[in-house]
């Protein structure tokens, strides 16, 4: 093979690489915590996240046969993981029994995290959704 075939090929497989993550949908990512009594699926409402704009984030939760988690002890925190700019709460309301809806704010551009903490009798249960704010 000649050195220009495998550059245009080389080209080409980085273009389309790209189009391919370019035309990911952000919104189906989602992150899940489950063990033998809960299930939790946290996933961003919109496809991207932009400074001093709220961000809102879908939590669903469920018992392990399905049925929806009515009236969670639930506190979901905007941070950015390893910096010391705080931890920054977001507003928590139930849409329809075991389907929830945080509202936060990221206050500066970088890689961020929301993390669902939903208490429970015995412990205290965690989902991490990392995002990027731009």
């Amino acid at each position: 093979m000649n050195k220009a075939l495998v550059v245009t090929l080389l080209i080409c497989i980085v273009i389309a690489v790209m189009l391919f993550q370019s035309g990911r949908d952000m919104t189906m990512a989602k992150d899940t915590y489950q063990d033998e009594f809960i299930r939790m699926d946290i996933a961003s409402e919109q496809a991207s996240a932009h400074t001093m704009k709220e961000s809102s984030f879908t939590l669903t939760i469920t018992n392990m046969t399905g049925e929806p988690f009515s009236g969670a002890n639930l506190e979901v925190v905007l941070s950015m993981p390893g910096m010391f700019c705080g931890s920054f709460p977001a507003k928590v309301t139930e849409a329809k029994p075991g389907s929830y809806v945080a509202v936060g704010i990221p206050v500066m551009r970088g890689e961020w995290q929301a993390e669902a903490r939903l208490q429970t009798d015995d412990k205290t249960r965690r989902v991490i959704y990392p995002f990027i704010v731009d």
